[in-house]
């Protein structure tokens, strides 16, 4: 398991326990009867249960399945319950996009120091992202920038700007160290590895951790390389 793994492992671990009281009340009706039956849910297990469905039926369907009147029976839950606690559809799938269970959580700055790990964590990190529904979700979310404009700028804001903004990070730590070329880091080319590592499973449908480290020292780090390293023209 890779270092970026453990941080992720380690604050799932931390969401989990704190929702350990609401489990002990899943076999409890609202009114604080027992159901007999022990399959409601509520509070954060009802909450990972919402979230794995809209992303389900996003990453499926599009947004023709995200209306709350088609989403509330297969969620087990009715329509009211999800307008008091989302004011739509599309702010029910950003909370389970950055959701640290069901989504991507905040972003982590890998910090193994070197810089070249650090991009394979975070990239390897995304990677693996992408085949799940979350991943998929994002994928669905990028193909409708013409037709979902409001949607697709609300996911540049919410993920992919803080994102990349790990990337930058981790190039800035490597170019204190000496490892990359402070002059080349900036926003167009911290963003390269992160879209080609989407254009790559975009294409091909997948993406493994040979072909993630393939994209870091072929494409990523030359850009970086110092210039007095750099191998004469």
């Amino acid at each position: 398991m890779t270092w970026f793994d453990n941080k992720v492992q380690e604050a799932k671990a931390a969401v989990k326990s704190s929702a350990s009281e609401e489990a002990a009340a899943q076999r409890v009706s609202d009114d604080g009867r027992s159901t007999g039956k022990g399959t409601r849910r509520r509070g954060d297990a009802l909450v990972h249960a919402i979230y794995e469905t809209v992303l389900s039926e996003f990453a499926d369907g599009g947004f023709g399945q995200l209306t709350f009147d088609k989403l509330a029976p297969k969620m087990g839950t009715g329509k009211a319950s999800l307008y008091r606690r989302w004011s739509s559809p599309t702010e029910l799938l950003m909370a389970a996009l950055t959701d640290p269970i069901t989504g991507f959580g905040e972003p982590i700055v890998p910090d193994t120091g070197s810089v070249r790990s650090d991009l394979v964590a975070a990239f390897t990190h995304l990677a693996e992202s992408l085949d799940r529904p979350h991943g998929r979700a994002m994928l669905a979310i990028m193909g409708r920038r013409t037709t979902e404009p409001e949607l697709f700028e609300q996911f540049q804001r919410t993920l992919v700007h803080p994102y990349e903004a790990v990337t930058l990070q981790a190039l800035e730590a490597g170019a204190a160290r000496g490892e990359v070329d402070a002059v080349a880091v900036n926003a167009r080319t911290t963003a390269v590895g992160s879209r080609l590592i989407v254009a790559e499973y975009t294409y091909t449908g997948r993406i493994d951790a040979a072909e993630v480290e393939a994209i870091v020292d072929q494409i990523v780090l030359p850009i970086f390389t110092p210039t007095a390293h750099r191998p004469a023209p």
